[in-house]
């Protein structure tokens, strides 16, 4: 199931909820209070090696090696 992130209006703790995608994506605590919802950029992987695309070295990393590999297969398969 996937993650998702709230935080509390109050004193901004953040806490992860796993969630089913089918599910209204709130948190209500205990106490009835609703938190907010926080969106985030996804991390991406290939071939588990996780990149951070706000990272240079990864921005580097995509466009020297994964970019190539990812356009070679991808014209291997159109064959």
């Amino acid at each position: 199931m996937p993650i998702y992130i709230f935080q509390n209006p109050k004193n901004n703790t953040i806490i992860e909820i796993s969630q089913s995608m089918n599910e209204e994506h709130v948190y209500i605590d205990q106490d009835g209070l609703k938190w907010n919802r926080v969106f985030s950029a996804p991390t991406n992987s290939i071939k588990g090696t996780s990149l951070d695309f706000r990272d240079n070295k990864d921005k580097e990393k995509w466009d020297t090696v994964y970019s190539k590999r990812y356009s070679a297969n991808k014209n291997k398969n159109k064959k």
